[in-house]
């Protein structure tokens, strides 16, 4: 079969990338978005609050319009502060943040070699360490369109690998503590330490 009978195909298609550059070129006004950023920003509100109030989770809203919550577990010295919010120019962005307090007993470079171990294995959320913290992300461009259900799954997902970090770097910090103290304790090498 001869390449020949995608000739056709391939024409059309640069005339009309050529046309539609040419009318780029032409083009003068810029459009108007403000229906847009009404419309995107009040479904992503209206989304949000629905996943937010089905899973009877308890949040606030400050005066940006963010949602925060907190999450964690009674008995873990961690905890996970979690920001929803929507940016952009025309907020057309969803964007989840995690912020982790607690005590670490990690060195800078071993949170930084757990961070890279996470994000080597686990999707949500990306995992980076600045100024102390560890912090988790995700974000969700809505510009073109987006249904309720992509919203809810994507807040669920980020919840859910929030807290599975928030249980692996106690976890971890839990080892790093132990090595501590058994380091002050005499114990010089990890195959001294008792079971």
């Amino acid at each position: 079969m001869s390449n020949n009978c995608l000739l056709p195909f391939y024409k059309s298609t640069q005339k009309r990338l050529h046309d539609t550059l040419r009318n780029l070129a032409n083009f003068t006004s810029v459009p108007s978005y403000v229906g847009m950023k009404t419309s995107v920003e009040k479904r992503l509100d209206k989304a949000i609050r629905r996943y937010l109030e089905k899973n009877q989770l308890k949040y606030r809203v400050d005066g940006d319009g963010d949602f925060h919550l907190v999450a964690g577990f009674p008995d873990m010295a961690i905890k996970a502060r979690l920001i929803i919010l929507k940016e952009g120019e025309n907020k057309e962005i969803l964007s989840l943040v995690a912020k982790y307090d607690g005590l670490y007993f990690l060195s800078d470079a071993e949170a930084l070699q757990k961070a890279n171990e996470w994000n080597r294995s686990k999707r949500w959320p990306r995992v980076y360490w600045r100024d102390g913290h560890f912090y988790g992300d995700f974000h969700l461009d809505c510009e073109f369109g987006f249904s309720e259900k992509l919203v809810e799954g994507a807040i669920h997902r980020f919840l859910g690998g929030a807290m599975q970090f928030l249980m692996y770097l106690e976890e971890e910090s839990k080892k790093r503590q132990k090595e501590i103290e058994h380091f002050h304790l005499g114990f010089t090498k990890p195959s001294d330490l008792p079971n």
